[in-house]
């Protein structure tokens, strides 16, 4: 028998007291912010992208603010989700150990997940603007 003390990854501790969740979910749409790039601005952007997709910002989506450097085991926290949108997030910050690139959709099983920079650096480079908007309408218009 071979002992290992190697690590390949750690699933983080969750405390529900580090999280700021808000929203319903009904459609399922988890979107992941850090909020040292998350303020009035950029809540507000956020609110007219997911109108823009026909949800409801209140009742069809978790919003769920990390700080930069928190992680959890998100399959702990939201156990039943359809889609996943990570701005300025890591998938590794919410223990999922993708290699990922930014503005692709990742198909999982049951799932999707949509990587982008923060809402922030969205704002004011109008080339990311429009590619997030494309894939946005890919995930859920078309």
């Amino acid at each position: 028998m071979i002992e290992t003390t190697d690590q390949i990854f750690q699933i983080p501790e969750n405390s529900l007291d580090d999280l700021t969740i808000s929203g319903s979910g009904y459609k399922h749409l988890v979107v992941v912010v850090g909020t040292e790039h998350f303020g009035p601005e950029e809540s507000a952007t956020l609110k007219k992208m997911i109108e823009a997709i026909k949800y409801d910002f209140v009742n069809d989506i978790f919003l769920l603010q990390l700080h930069d450097n928190q992680n959890i085991s998100f399959h702990n926290i939201l156990p039943v989700y359809e889609d996943i949108i990570l701005f300025g997030i890591k998938p590794s910050q919410i223990g999922i150990f993708v290699d990922c690139i930014n503005y692709e959709i990742l198909n999982f099983e049951k799932s999707r997940m949509l990587i982008c920079d923060p809402i922030k650096d969205i704002n004011a480079v109008q080339s990311k603007k429009v590619l997030l908007w494309n894939k946005l309408q890919e995930m859920f218009l078309k």
